[in-house]
């Protein structure tokens, strides 16, 4: 496994290596993802984000911090209430 603190790599190589990687797995998700729910994706991502700016959180978290764990919280929220809906609860 190659890490930053592999003794045989230099920074450089690892930057390197850091950028392949990204390219590599940016391409695969160009190729996988419909361009128009990419698009719908990123205005919608766009205007919570800039909805969550004047949420009052005394942690100073972003708002992209906000909205993904928002994201979180209501699919877990969902997973558990469909979990007991199958369990009869």
């Amino acid at each position: 496994m190659i890490t930053e603190n592999s003794p045989t790599l230099s920074p450089t190589k690892i930057s390197l290596f850091r950028k392949m990687y990204a390219k590599g797995i940016i391409q695969e998700i160009e190729e996988v993802t419909d361009p128009q729910d990419f698009h719908n994706f990123l205005a919608s991502y766009n205007a919570l984000t800039k909805q969550l700016e004047n949420v009052r959180d005394p942690l100073k978290t972003t708002p992209h911090k906000l909205l993904i764990d928002y994201l979180q919280y209501v699919i877990d929220k969902n997973q558990r209430e469909a979990e007991q809906t199958v369990l009869g609860v």
